[in-house]
């Protein structure tokens, strides 16, 4: 399976690798920075547990199938950068369409992961985005996002999913006045009014919801 992974995709990095592996609930590991391992440019994969935390007896790289160690993941990432050019553009295509309709990151990754695109969000105890990976299985690239450009960096993506939770709240509240006052002239009863416009509200966002992922077929 990594020989698979590793031949076929095309990452130029460690964390674009692991943002593949993971897929398969695999990682790799050079270990710490001043260990022995790191120093001798050293690689074990590990398997990794349903938490995504590592799991039973890492293995050796050069033990592995085609012995993806360190040195030939370091010569795969040069060729790597030059094979995936050519697939940058349509990925930021995608992005693009789908960023035509504001989105939540849980909408947005939906949206992509409909296309054939995975989205890795990473966040900091703050829950303050501050790296993004692409990883586009139809042509088998990966992209850190301000590799594709600035506005697909994690910095832009923030500030855009911030701007479309302010926009979607302005347009629900908008919607939920308009029902308030179409219900508040038939039932006259501003109580009555309030859960009869929260119920109809609650199916349209709904009803729009099931509409947005129909919406973006594989």
């Amino acid at each position: 399976m990594v020989r698979g992974v590793v031949d076929s995709y095309k990452f130029t990095s460690i964390p674009e690798l692991n943002a593949v592996l993971a897929n398969y609930n695999v990682t790799d590991d050079r270990g710490h920075k001043g260990s022995t391992m790191f120093a001798k440019k050293g690689l074990l994969y590990w398997a990794l547990d349903k938490n995504g935390n590592k799991a039973g007896i890492p293995i050796k790289a050069s033990s592995l199938y085609g012995s993806p160690t360190l040195k030939k993941l370091e010569a795969k990432f040069e060729i790597n950068r030059d094979r995936r050019k050519s697939y940058k553009e349509l990925l930021r295509n995608s992005i693009n369409r789908v960023m035509k309709t504001k989105a939540s990151p849980a909408g947005f990754q939906q949206a992509l992961t409909s296309k054939g695109i995975d989205v890795i969000f990473r966040k900091n105890e703050q829950g303050r985005l501050y790296g993004v990976t692409f990883i586009d299985h139809n042509t088998r690239s990966v992209f850190n996002g301000s590799d594709l450009g600035k506005a697909y960096s994690a910095n832009a993506l923030n500030q855009w999913f911030l701007q479309s939770k302010f926009t979607n709240e302005k347009n629900e509240s908008t919607l939920l006045t308009s029902i308030f006052l179409i219900v508040q002239n038939l039932t006259k009863s501003n109580w009555i009014c309030y859960m009869i416009t929260k119920i109809i509200l609650h199916f349209i966002l709904s009803f729009m919801n099931i509409l947005y992922v129909f919406s973006h077929p594989l």
